[in-house]
């Protein structure tokens, strides 16, 4: 009886005193941390998997960063202030704003490259601590195609940062998940990105990484494009290239790229070009240049400021001589290059121009039939650059160019 009593105080003191915990101290197991997200091989593996993805997509299809830059560079051609288009693209060049109240600064395009860049070295982190002891996502070969890749896509979030912005943090596999590393210039960023791209260089280098479970890539990590070692090699030096001569800012900064290296990465980059499956359900966005892009000539227009070097007929050398302001961009440019329009009339040009169904078998530039909408006179023309045309006649989906051939070859070029 005595030991009944004894046992009925324990458990309710044991009753009381669960009763008097505080609950703000219980662990919420649907707020996980870092090392539980990553408790299983296949979530490490996953994230790695996936995060090349995610950083080209921040780029092409999440923000408006391609909007912006294509028509800086006058690839594209708006005045409109959709998407900043317009702001961006004027000339004289406006300030970009950077602070909370305007979309010019883009800080979404900021933080999503912060974060993939974060996310990502954090998966590799945890894939070392998993190989230290001793475990592994199935084969040795395994550890060492993630490890790889996980490296150039660290690399591709900074490089991007570095290239779009003047200074960001530089996250690797190597500091805590919740350091905070301090704003860094955009050349320092850029070199620790090229040094993580020498690393996934180095580790899919290693000979054991072709064994079993190890390289070729999957198909799905590239979108429908699977890598050998070599090629991915070939990939990663193909953005070195792009990376080191794309952080450049002046003329002066420009001079100071080291093109010996770029001319070494990009001869030893890409030999083809590297095509994805985009939009559907791929998750590989294509964004603007797949919809809105080739609504009408308000939107995309092309500038004669590239394209008039195509002319022969001495238009564009008169065009170039007027001032900046009293410009006519509304002129013939005649060429025997068959991507453009021939004839020396514009109905003859419109005539030649390709229909809409046309657009994979047919040069892409269009001397327009709709109407003209008026614009910058250095900036509005009679053409159309309908390059992505066929996703959009494809309900958005379709094969994209990820990696031009081409661009290695200028560059190289350009060295």
């Amino acid at each position: 009886m005595t030991t009944r009593v004894r046992v009925l105080g324990l458990l309710s003191l044991v009753v009381v005193v669960g009763g008097c915990r505080d609950p703000l101290l219980a662990k919420n197991l649907n707020d996980p941390d870092v090392i539980r997200v990553f408790a299983q091989p296949a979530s490490i593996e996953q994230t790695i998997a996936g995060a090349y993805q995610v950083c080209r997509n921040v780029g092409i299809g999440g923000t408006d960063m391609y909007q912006q830059m294509s028509t800086m560079a006058l690839e594209n051609y708006s005045q409109l202030n959709n998407f900043s288009m317009g702001p961006r693209g004027a000339i004289p060049r406006a300030p970009i704003l950077n602070n909370k109240s305007t979309s010019q600064a883009l800080g979404g395009t900021f933080s999503a490259w912060h974060r993939n860049a974060r996310l990502v070295a954090n998966a590799v982190a945890a894939l070392d601590r998993l190989v230290k002891n001793g475990g592994t996502l199935g084969t040795p070969a395994q550890n060492l195609r993630a490890r790889a890749w996980g490296f150039f896509a660290i690399a591709c979030n900074l490089g991007w940062l570095a290239a779009s912005y003047d200074s960001a943090a530089a996250v690797d596999h190597l500091m805590a998940s919740d350091s905070i590393p301090p704003l860094e210039g955009a050349r320092v960023v850029m070199d620790k990105a090229l040094a993580l791209m020498d690393s996934a260089i180095a580790v899919a280098n290693d000979p054991a990484s072709t064994g079993s479970g190890g390289f070729p890539t999957p198909a799905a990590w590239l979108s429908g494009v699977s890598l050998s070692r070599d090629n991915f090699v070939r990939f990663v030096r193909s953005y070195k290239a792009r990376f080191r001569a794309y952080v450049a800012r002046t003329p002066a900064e420009r001079a100071a790229v080291d093109w010996a290296k770029v001319i070494a990465d990009a001869e030893n980059g890409i030999t083809a070009d590297v095509v994805v499956s985009v939009g559907g359900t791929s998750g590989w966005n294509i964004g603007f240049q797949g919809n809105q892009m080739h609504v009408d000539a308000a939107w995309h227009q092309m500038s004669p400021f590239y394209w008039g070097f195509a002319d022969v007929s001495g238009g564009y050398d008169t065009w170039l001589a007027t001032p900046l302001t009293a410009k006519n961009g509304y002129f013939l440019i005649v060429s025997p290059d068959l991507r453009w329009p021939q004839g020396t009339t514009r109905p003859a040009q419109q005539a030649g121009s390709p229909n809409p169904g046309n657009y994979l078998s047919r040069p892409y530039i269009q001397n327009r039939t709709l109407q003209d909408t008026p614009g910058d006179p250095w900036g509005s023309s009679f053409y159309n650059y309908y390059r992505y045309k066929y996703i959009q006649l494809g309900s958005n989906q379709g094969s994209y160019p990820e990696f031009l051939k081409a661009e290695v070859d200028l560059l190289a070029a350009e060295g």
